[in-house]
């Protein structure tokens, strides 16, 4: 499967990590970690293993770090 350009500054790699890391963050935040929660972390993993080479963090925008486009 091929996911469309996102036309951002991040990649659809680091965009489904950190979709998966917030939420397994806001379940054990609010107290309702369970099977779902497991199983978006055992996922991550997985992924993160694969993904290797992907950076972590969502990069900011140009705007946001000075830098202007050009």
């Amino acid at each position: 499967m091929r996911l469309p350009s996102n036309g951002g500054v991040s990649t659809w790699r680091q965009r489904i990590l950190t979709c998966l890391r917030q939420f397994i963050n806001l379940t054990h935040t609010w107290g309702q970690s369970g099977a779902v929660t497991d199983t978006c972390h055992d996922i991550a993993q997985c992924l993160e293993a694969q993904w290797h080479e992907t950076e972590h963090r969502l990069p900011l925008y140009p705007v946001f770090t000075g830098k202007t486009p050009q």
